[in-house]
């Protein structure tokens, strides 16, 4: 029971990874890409989206006064690290575990 409930989540978790998300910039938008947050020396922040598909992380420019994280989850360009969707999947997979 324990291991068809896993493989359940697993699966939604892939189908939801498949759609547009949906990114915070003047409003909330769809996007086809990668949502981004971009702080530069620390003040100014820019959130959008990308059309291209980049991995969830952290790139700093050459000099290191600005910074851009890349997300693909929804609405994960609030400034926050963690997504909402995916803490709750961690906190289901582990009390399954634990049953």
């Amino acid at each position: 029971m324990k291991m068809m409930a896993v493989i359940v989540l697993m699966v939604i978790n892939i189908l939801h990874t498949g759609e547009a998300v949906e990114c915070y910039d003047i409003d909330i938008e769809e996007c086809g890409g990668s949502c981004f947050t971009t702080v530069n020396q620390g003040k100014d922040t820019t959130q959008g989206c990308l059309p291209l598909i980049q991995s969830d992380g952290d790139t700093p420019d050459n000099f290191g006064f600005t910074i851009t994280t890349y997300c693909n989850s929804d609405l994960c360009n609030t400034g926050h690290t963690t997504s909402l969707s995916y803490a709750v999947l961690l906190l289901v997979l582990g009390l399954l575990l634990r049953m």
